[in-house]
């Protein structure tokens, strides 16, 4: 995993993001089993544009070359433990299907244990090891990589 600049907000989110946190927020309010936004604003084409651009067609977590069809936008923090980030900008990842559909729960491992790919507090040449393509935390490493 490499350190990835997060490019300015799309115009999408600048001109709707509070909007939807505000409708998603008052579905949740009058359902509480309605977990999940509505992907289609926060996968918007300008969405997955901007983070495409961002990760040269990766995948934010392992890297792996993704084609258009197969982009999923990942919330790193799930939208099910903070609806309030669910269209945050800050929020969203380029992520294929594999890393987005099986990567551990985050009740498992929390996010403030793992490496985020936008953020440049840690050097994650300090936590991370490559394997023959495999990604595996640093012995004696005290933040868990992504898929641990």
């Amino acid at each position: 995993m490499r350190y990835i600049q997060r490019l300015p907000k799309p115009e999408v989110l600048e001109k709707n993001a509070a909007q939807w946190t505000a409708d998603f927020l008052a579905v949740r309010t009058a359902n509480p089993n309605k977990k999940r936004p509505d992907n289609s604003k926060y996968a918007h084409k300008e969405i997955k544009n901007y983070l495409a651009g961002m990760s040269s067609k990766k995948c934010f977590y392992c890297e792996r070359p993704i084609v258009e069809s197969e982009y999923e936008i990942d919330h790193f923090i799930e939208a099910v433990e903070r609806p309030d980030l669910a269209f945050d900008w800050e929020n969203l990842y380029l992520s294929c299907k594999n890393c987005n559909r099986e990567k551990i729960p985050n009740t498992k491992l929390p996010n403030i244990e793992t490496l985020n790919p936008c953020s440049n507090k840690h050097l994650h040449n300090e936590h991370l090891a490559f394997d023959d393509e495999q990604i595996r935390s640093r012995d004696g490493s005290q933040l868990f990589p992504f898929g641990r």
